[in-house]
């Protein structure tokens, strides 16, 4: 069963114009259980989907945080022109001490597992940059997947509700006929 269900899962993942017909015809042919496995399985994948598309927006949101304030910082340096200015500095998210900005046109990333490194604002703000564009390019892609497993997810539902729906009226008949014979 699992290995049918695999099969008719890569077939639909990227189905030509043509063939739709056939992918139908496919799920046509797979039993109720099979079908609802399917879509629990549809299902799952779109939650997970939507999870990542829900972690790429925060990342999103933090880099381009992090860009307008290395924006801010490089206007602030250069009008400052090399004369120390006081700033506060967060220490939480609501609490703040108050410091002095060197003029240096240093900032220290985190590229992560406690690594930091030094870099120029300019340095600093490209390479933010690039990365943005970069979950920016990943989360269009997954929107996209996401779409493509909505419908799909559709599909099997309504032939999940057919085949139901199939089965109820084989069960319902005998018994209909059964009672018109001992009338």
């Amino acid at each position: 069963m699992k290995s049918r269900v695999r099969s008719v899962r890569a077939k639909m993942a990227a189905p030509p114009a043509d063939t739709v017909e056939q992918h139908i015809a496919n799920l046509n042919n797979l039993t109720l259980n099979q079908c609802s496995a399917l879509v629990k399985s549809t299902e799952a994948e779109i939650q997970n989907i939507s999870n990542h598309l829900s972690q790429l927006r925060v990342a999103a949101a933090r880099l381009a945080e992090c860009r307008d304030a290395l924006t801010q910082l490089d206007s602030h340096i250069e009008k400052q022109k090399g004369e120390p200015s006081e700033i506060l500095v967060p220490l939480t998210s609501s609490l703040y001490a108050k410091g002095r900005l060197q003029c240096d046109d240093k900032v220290l990333v985190d590229i992560g597992a406690g690594y930091m490194l030094q870099k120029t604002c300019k340095d600093a703000k490209k390479d933010g940059e690039r990365t943005l564009n970069l979950v920016t390019e990943q989360h269009r892609k997954l929107e996209r997947m996401l779409s493509e497993k909505q419908k799909q997810f559709e599909v099997l539902v309504a032939t999940a509700n057919r085949k139901l729906a199939g089965r109820q009226a084989a069960a319902t008949a005998p018994a209909t006929a059964d009672q018109r014979t001992t009338a």
